[in-house]
């Protein structure tokens, strides 16, 4: 297993998320999301960075809805729930990419 890096990951998400969407977000926009998502894994008893193919759709459905209620709140990104998904995603499939 790789270590995980902020900037591989800024990295990662913004060459796996669409062109329109990296060029609306800058890293620190990217870098929040990253926080808003350690954040759920420490609400929830989760910083091991090993989530199983099998459990990973329920978990990455539950970031997300997480993602939204926190950015929601005062939407200070100015994304949309599908962009805020996308980065997710994206995030998500950085951490799988740490057990190649």
């Amino acid at each position: 297993m790789n270590i995980y890096d902020e900037q591989e990951a800024v990295d990662f998400i913004k060459s796996h998320i669409s062109d329109t969407l990296g060029k609306r977000c800058d890293d620190d926009t990217i870098l929040e999301i990253i926080d808003i998502i350690f954040d759920y894994y420490e609400d929830n008893g989760l910083l091991e960075l090993d989530i199983d193919d099998d459990e990973a759709d329920g978990d990455v459905d539950a970031i997300i809805m997480y993602a939204k209620k926190l950015i929601g709140k005062d939407n200070r990104l100015g994304l949309s729930d599908g962009e805020i998904a996308e980065i997710v995603k994206a995030e998500i499939d950085y951490e799988l990419s740490l057990d190649d």
